[in-house]
């Protein structure tokens, strides 16, 4: 996997999520959701594809 792109990737989408989710509930439980995954991809964390 390509780390770099990957963090950047989720970088970007954790901006997006944080953007919409005070307008939008189901966007907040979305970021909600995805925090943890966003936080271990954000860490380098990820190194292959979650099954």
């Amino acid at each position: 996997m390509d780390q770099q792109r990957l963090q950047a990737r989720a970088a970007e989408l954790e901006q997006w999520l944080a953007r919409l989710a005070p307008a939008d509930g189901e966007v907040a439980d979305l970021r909600s959701a995805l925090e943890p995954l966003l936080a271990l991809a954000g860490s380098g964390g990820l190194s292959a594809p979650l099954p």
